[in-house]
This record gives C-alpha cells, sequence and structure tokens, in this order.
C-alpha cells in the first residue's frame, strides 16, 4: 500500500514519466519487503542505514547503490512534507556519486552509413532517414521528436518549434531549434508522403499513427542491424550526443549549442570537453611548431 501510494503521488502530484514510475517501483520494492509489517513511519535513521548496508554488501554496482539511496530520501522527503512524519531519518544520509560518464558518439561515417541504409522510395525510408537527420542536425532527445508535429516545422525560419523537458510543476518549455539546408529537403520529401495521412503529428507510422517509444528504438535497432553495427550502443540519445560533438568541434559557442539543447546551464556541455580536448591534441601534435622547429 506504501509503494502504490507513493507511486500515485509521484504520478498525479509530480507529473512523473511512466519509465521514471517503474523505476521507482523497482527501486523500492525490496525495501518494502524489507519493512515486512513494520510501518515506514517509525524507523529511525538507524534502520535505514542498516537497510542500505545491506543494499551496498549486496550490490558492488555504483548506479544501483545511487538508486537505492534516492529512492529512499525521495519516499521519505515526501513523508515530511505532508506530515506523515515529523523528522526525515533518510535527511543525513548521503547519496552515492556516480562516476563521471563518458558519452557515447557515433562517428559522422556510421551516422551516414545509417541514413544511406533508408530506403528513398518507400513512406519508412523516407520517414526513418528524415528522423536521423533531424536528430543529427538538431539534437532533439526522443521524447521531444515523439511530439513534434507537422505544424512545428518553420520554412521560413527553418526552425522547429521543440516542447523541451518539463519540471513537475512548471509548464513545458518550448524552444525553436534551426535545421540545415540539407534537414529541408530531407523533410519536405517525407511530409509531401506524410500529406497522405491523418493527423499531424510529424513522425508516423504508415497509417498516420504516432510512433511510440519502443518503435522508435526498434527504428533504430533495425537500422543498426542493416549496415552492421553490432554494437548495443547506438540510440537516438547517442545521436544527441554526436550532434553536441560535432557542433563543439566546428566551433559552435557553448551559449548557443546550450539553447539549442535545452539545458539549463552549461555545465551538461563540460562531459563533452575531453573529446574536443583530444581533438585539438591531435591538432597539435600534427602542427606543433616545437616538434617542427627542435629536432634535438
Amino acid at each position: 500500500m506504501l509503494l502504490e501510494r507513493f507511486l500515485l503521488a509521484q504520478q498525479i502530484e509530480e507529473g512523473k514519466a511512466a519509465l521514471t514510475l517503474r523505476n521507482y517501483r523497482d527501486w523500492l520494492r525490496p525495501f518494502v519487503e524489507w519493512l515486512g509489517e513494520r510501518d515506514a513511519a517509525s524507523l529511525a535513521a538507524e534502520d535505514l542505514h542498516a537497510y542500505l548496508a545491506g543494499v551496498f554488501r549486496t550490490f558492488e554496482n555504483p548506479y544501483t547503490r545511487f538508486s537505492r539511496v534516492k529512492a529512499i530520501k525521495v519516499l521519505y522527503g515526501r513523508m515530511q512534507r505532508k506530515g506523515m512524519i515529523a523528522e526525515n531519518p533518510a535527511r543525513e544520509i548521503v547519496t552515492p556519486r556516480l562516476p563521471e560518464e563518458v558519452p557515447y558518439v557515433l562517428q559522422v561515417s556510421q551516422v551516414d552509413a545509417l541514413r544511406r541504409a533508408c530506403r528513398a522510395d518507400t513512406f519508412t525510408g523516407l520517414r526513418n532517414r528524415a528522423m536521423l537527420e533531424v536528430a543529427f542536425d538538431c539534437g532533439l532527445r526522443s521524447i521531444e521528436m515523439r511530439r513534434l508535429l507537422a505544424s512545428d516545422v518553420d520554412w521560413k525560419e527553418r526552425t522547429l518549434r521543440v516542447q523541451g523537458k518539463a519540471r513537475p510543476g512548471h509548464p513545458t518549455p518550448i524552444r525553436h531549434v534551426p535545421f540545415s539546408v540539407t534537414v529541408t529537403r530531407t523533410l519536405r520529401k517525407y511530409l509531401d508522403a506524410r500529406s497522405r495521412l491523418p493527423g499531424d503529428v510529424l513522425f508516423v507510422d504508415r497509417h498516420g499513427l504516432a510512433l511510440s517509444r519502443r518503435n522508435f528504438c526498434r527504428i533504430i535497432e533495425r537500422l543498426r542491424a542493416r549496415v552492421g553495427l553490432h554494437t548495443a550502443r547506438g540510440s537516438w540519445h547517442d545521436l544527441r550526443h554526436s550532434f553536441t560533438t560535432e557542433m563543439l568541434r566546428s566551433g559552435c559557442s557553448e551559449e548557443h549549442l546550450r539553447r539549442m539543447l535545452g539545458h539549463k546551464d552549461r555545465r551538461m556541455l563540460q562531459r563533452y570537453s575531453h573529446l574536443v580536448t583530444a581533438d585539438l591534441r591531435r591538432a597539435h601534435d600534427q602542427h606543433s611548431p616545437a616538434d617542427r622547429a627542435f629536432r634535438d
């Protein structure tokens, strides 16, 4: 009952997505089973430390540890806000730090191979190529691509009206992301075929129905298999990483890039700095004046 009430509140009050709710269920179910007949509101900080000590003994994966601690802190934070407990026993629990992730980036040649694998004489081929080019040229999240409408395409300004990542209790942020002349040609060909189908959703199946999250994943999985890109990586979000990396490599300002990506601050771009630094190092190795001048 505790878990179900919490998940319902996260859905209704916080507006959490289905994937987030599923994660919270997976993270908190072991805790609820550990509780047994005890009331979560009666636990002290020592009890929570004992439970989490067991988690840390069982799991070495830093992401598992992080998610279990995070879920406990969110649960008890809500209980305190709702007056279910006077003191929060999880307040002093330190959330473990996650290792710094290096973004996976598809090479330009790999992206080109994927787009060339899309047949130009079929509706799905035209759609898939348009999706790939928009992802690589605009850096959109997959959920943002699924929300796009045909009416969001501004041909005069060459921009897409993008519904961004919303925070609970806040309106959905809107940003306008430019797209290239190359993408303009591809989008026009796709929308010519799309015009015979009902509705206004931009990326649809052959019947005019919006693509689900799973359908989006399957499209790029099949394209990867078609070009022999046999790797677990290479998702729509990895194309977002590729867009960011290529824009930085070409000299795009961080402020412009932040606005195109829909980030709140520039710190999100720091994960890509090592990739650009590697490019600079290779350029320096190739053109170093000291290496060319001093041979001793």
